[in-house]
């Protein structure tokens, strides 16, 4: 390739020649964001006549690629909108290619008649630059490390508590910052990312913590109804079938914010959940393009984030929704398959409600002054450059289960699937929720810098899904009660500090009790 002169860079349609006397090199980057079925053409080696045995056959497709400079334009502060270059890609540089990843290639432009614009042939596709987190602790976070160092749970506990606080004051949704932070440390190009569910009647604020979260993903695309969510086939009028990527192909290697999923249509939600639940996104195709287009399947490569009110469906003249023995609120069409197939949720509401009401009296204080103060607002308590940093830093930490993480996560998995389940609805506990366990201990470890999974990671990893569990169902086979909100007058120290770890001490203690009890009589689990 040529060296990554900016002069040679093209971003953009502004940046192609208009007059081109002759072909010239230059380099493109950016996101693929469509491509064509692949077409085949043929070459002959034969200089004057064409001689059959010297022909070759080959395939190509085009693709519509998104420059880096304006990829901005797939998220919610995209005020613009920006026009995507052609690229045509031969033979192997075909291999692997998917709607969303990140493409580099040195391009060959070649002028065309106006008002047709220069046209773009790769003739290089540069590999993937890897990932190269700072060497170095930014210093807030490095502070924190020292100061948490005494503890395994405290440093996690306390990057939750002051994260996202210029949205909701500090404590207040703690929970749902918690397992955004852990989604956000599970972001990769090669695999699905933890995706998380808020569930709540204040979408609102949810709504706003995860469009302030997804800054701080390594990309971030916002889904609007204006766009597919998953894959679509359309034919343009050259006959050329395109496959554009959806929303969740597009966020590949970051967030894909789906928003409000209670306010999504019936055929939509399913898509998506069929595609959390396999982990592959299929195109769908018109009839009419069906029997001339393959079946085409893509892995997904993206966190999905949502929020859902349970009660968005319930009318003031009827009264069908289901009403649930233990929480007594309205679930509307929330069914089980949809929080089976998100790894994380998290319920921001109790039956008691007494733990929102004190949260709602702080997050309106803190509205009213924002409001109302002619002052410029405080500092964030994580700086945004430094957290960026920080979480770059953890997503690049290759982390290894010990044997201690995973006896933990099996048999809590096992004693859990075994108790909370019956003969005609099967099991509460979803199959994939071993493999939620896995992502949320992994997560918890690399936020708290270490490259072992521990008994520790482990412990948080399964109170988190307790905590869901106990609040779907109204009870909880160890005794513990959801907390989506801190105690907002209690002082820190008991907080993340010494008395929640003597907490998550007597937590782990009560889970190998559990498991040792329900799932005694397997030797390959205890």
């Amino acid at each position: 390739g040529i060296p990554w002169v900016k002069e040679w860079v093209v971003g953009g349609v502004k940046d192609l020649p208009l007059h081109l006397e002759e072909p010239m090199l230059a380099l493109l980057s950016g996101r693929v964001i469509s491509v064509t079925l692949p077409t085949s053409y043929t070459v002959c080696h034969s200089p004057l006549v064409e001689d059959l045995s010297s022909r070759e056959l080959g395939e190509k497709t085009t693709v519509l690629v998104l420059g880096d400079a304006q990829a901005s334009a797939l998220t919610k502060d995209a005020h613009t909108r920006a026009q995507a270059l052609r690229l045509v890609l031969r033979d192997e540089m075909l291999q692997g290619l998917e709607p969303g990843q990140q493409l580099a290639a040195t391009v060959m432009v070649t002028a065309r008649d106006l008002p047709l614009l220069p046209s773009l042939e790769a003739i290089l596709v540069h590999p993937p630059t890897p990932l190269r987190p700072p060497s170095s602790l930014p210093p807030v976070f490095r502070r924190l490390v020292e100061d948490r160092a005494s503890s395994p749970w405290s440093l996690v506990k306390t990057l939750a508590y002051m994260f996202a606080a210029s949205v909701t004051p500090a404590g207040t949704f703690h929970t749902f910052k918690l397992a955004l932070l852990l989604s956000l440390a599970s972001c990769s190009s090669n695999k699905a990312g933890l995706a998380v569910l808020g569930v709540g009647s204040n979408t609102t604020l949810l709504l706003r913590l995860l469009w302030y979260s997804a800054r701080y993903a390594p990309h971030a695309v916002t889904h609007s109804s204006l766009n597919a969510v998953t894959a679509a086939c359309t034919k343009d009028p050259d006959g050329i079938v395109w496959v554009q990527g959806g929303s969740l192909l597009l966020a590949h290697g970051g967030v894909c914010v789906l928003g409000d999923f209670s306010k999504f249509k019936k055929e939509s939600r399913q898509s998506v959940c069929r595609v959390l639940e396999s982990g592959v996104v299929q195109v769908e195709c018109a009839t009419r393009l069906r029997q001339h287009t393959p079946t085409l399947k893509y892995p997904l490569r993206a966190a999905a984030w949502a929020c859902y009110d349970p009660a968005h469906t319930r009318t003031s003249t009827t009264n069908t929704n289901p009403l649930d023995n233990f929480l007594h609120v309205p679930l509307g069409d929330l069914t089980k398959s949809i929080t089976d197939v998100f790894g994380l949720v998290v319920y921001a509401e109790t039956p008691a409600g007494e733990c929102e009401s004190e949260a709602e009296e702080v997050i309106t204080l803190h509205t009213l002054l924002e409001a109302t103060t002619q002052y410029s607002p405080p500092k964030p308590l994580l700086p945004p450059d430094q957290l960026t940093q920080y979480l770059c830093m953890v997503r690049g930490l290759q982390v290894e289960f010990s044997v201690c993480a995973e006896k933990l996560i099996r048999g809590y998995y096992v004693a859990t699937r075994r108790l909370r389940g019956d003969c005609v609805q099967g099991s509460s506990v979803p199959v994939t929720a071993i493999h939620t366990l896995t992502q949320v201990a992994a997560s918890h470890a690399r936020l708290a810098l270490r490259s072992t999974v521990e008994g520790w990671d482990a412990v948080a990893a399964v109170l988190l899904c307790e905590e869901a569990l106990a609040a779907h169902s109204g009870y909880s086979l160890l005794q513990i009660q959801p907390t989506p909100h801190l105690p907002l007058h209690t002082d820190l120290h008991t907080l993340v500090g010494r008395k929640n770890d003597e907490r998550m001490v007597n937590f782990q203690r009560t889970l190998e009790e559990f498991i040792e009890t329900h799932t005694g009589d397997i030797p390959t689990v205890t």
